[in-house]
């Protein structure tokens, strides 16, 4: 009896060492994800200023880019997260997912406007859309910093590998 008892215990202490790894390895996979969707939102952010750079740098003449060389708000690096990507599969689910899309479409849109405007020499309109293009972005911004900190606060609720 007591090697059985002993070696149930051992049996216990391997289900319990298991079960704690596992508990381990789930807290870091919600952290992993939590920090990649973290990097992500700085990268988006970071794209949506190299955009708007973009037109600045056109209405002061310094390069010559035609508004149908940007990007429509669903082929640029957030819209592909978006539509087709992590961010449609991990994070839709998250507060402030769905109100990226209207305002992150304005951006896209009043951008091109505004170079639009812009070629055709109408300054104060091309200022207004171009006003309006980063009332829009600050939208955007404000929304994916609240998927960050929502993924931050409860990364329990982000994707992890087993729900690929």
């Amino acid at each position: 009896m007591d090697a059985t008892s002993g070696f149930q215990g051992q049996i216990s202490n391997s289900i319990d060492m298991i079960s704690q790894q596992l508990d381990n390895s789930k807290s870091m996979e919600a952290a992993i994800s939590s920090t990649a969707l973290r990097s992500f939102v700085e990268l988006a952010k970071l794209d949506h200023l190299i955009y708007k750079f973009g037109i600045y740098k056109a209405f002061m003449g310094l390069t010559t880019t035609k508004p149908d060389a940007l990007p429509d708000h669903r082929h640029c690096r957030l819209g592909d997260w978006y539509y087709q990507g992590e961010g449609q599969a991990c994070f839709s689910q998250l507060p402030g997912y769905r109100e990226i899309e209207a305002p992150h479409k304005q951006v896209h849109e009043q951008g091109k406007l505004a170079l639009t405007l812009h070629s055709k020499g109408d300054w104060g309109a091309g200022v207004q859309a171009v006003s309006a293009m980063e009332s829009a972005s600050m939208e955007v911004l404000s929304h994916l910093e609240g998927l960050a900190r929502a993924g931050e606060a409860d990364s329990q609720i982000l994707c992890t590998d087993e729900m690929h």
